[in-house]
């Protein structure tokens, strides 16, 4: 399992750049910290890529979400399980396979406060 982890800064041309570089072949995951997010607070991604936001994304006005999983459109959706973890700092999945479970946690932490932790 290739991971690749990268905060955005919020930056539209940042995750469009990592969009049109970053190669499926190459990643599994990518996770992304403060992703790029348009006026209705969805963020851009390719047709190689499903993102996986946090439980709280777009439901709670008063939180932006900070953390983002893309996951390989290549990878079986029965190969992993989404964690409903009540935080918009946090995008967890399960990867389930013959040797076992891994456990893949995106965690967004502003330094300024430990809320995520």
């Amino acid at each position: 399992l290739c991971i690749l982890q990268l905060n955005i800064r919020k930056l539209h041309i940042a995750q469009s750049a990592l969009l049109n570089t970053a190669r499926p072949e190459d990643w599994d995951v990518m996770a992304l910290q403060e992703p790029y997010l348009d006026h209705l607070g969805n963020t851009r991604v390719s047709l190689f890529w499903t993102v996986r936001y946090p439980p709280s994304h777009l439901r709670d006005s008063s939180t932006r979400t900070q953390s983002i999983l893309l996951i390989d459109t290549n990878t079986a959706t029965d190969a992993y399980t989404y964690l409903d973890i009540p935080s918009p700092d946090i995008t967890a999945v399960r990867f389930n396979g013959q040797f076992g479970h891994l456990l893949v946690c995106n965690i967004y932490n502003d330094c300024t406060h430990n809320n995520s932790m």
